[in-house]
């Protein structure tokens, strides 16, 4: 929505999350726009469930690289 990078450890927090049927378990979520110039052309994203250790800033700095 921003054209920022996002990563919450808590979806339930987050107002624009939408869970997908499919992923149902999702707890944690980090979203990378992919960009040409201004434009956001795709969105790199990566949920996880609880089973997983939380993301830390370092995760969300190295998929920005």
């Amino acid at each position: 929505m921003t054209g920022e990078a996002f990563m919450t450890n808590n979806v339930e927090e987050v107002l624009f999350f939408m869970r997908h049927p499919l992923l149902s378990q999702t707890q944690y979520e980090i979203a990378i726009p992919i960009k040409i110039e201004e434009d956001v052309i795709a969105v790199f994203d990566i949920q996880q469930t609880s089973d997983h250790p939380k993301f830390t800033s370092n995760d969300l700095q190295l998929m920005t690289a």
